[in-house]
């Protein structure tokens, strides 16, 4: 499945750069994904200027949003990082426990 994550059109609404992502199935790859809509570009574009009204439809560039993988990326970091620290806060009171004993 692919998402259109972002859009950024040129002053003059030539070109637009169309940020994408996916979410892969089996043997599919972002890579192989982005490869396949590079190529439907131009038929994307005509569809495309069909649905809208401009003087110029936009010469449509597809690139990888690698924003949510890196967002994971770090919440998974994150994540990590907390439950370590929680992990030494127990093992250090149960040092102390002993201690006092």
């Amino acid at each position: 499945m692919t998402t259109i994550s972002s859009v950024e059109v040129s002053r003059d609404m030539c070109y637009a750069k169309v940020f994408v992502t996916f979410f892969t199935i089996g043997e599919q790859t972002a890579k192989g994904s982005l490869a396949v809509l590079r190529e439907m570009a131009p038929y994307i574009r005509s569809l495309l200027g069909k649905q809208i009204r401009l003087r110029v439809t936009p010469e449509l560039t597809f690139i990888f949003d690698e924003s949510l993988t890196e967002g994971m990326r770090i919440s998974n970091l994150v994540s990590n990082a907390v439950r370590d620290d929680e992990k030494r806060r127990v093992d250090e009171d149960n040092t102390e426990e002993g201690e006092d004993k």
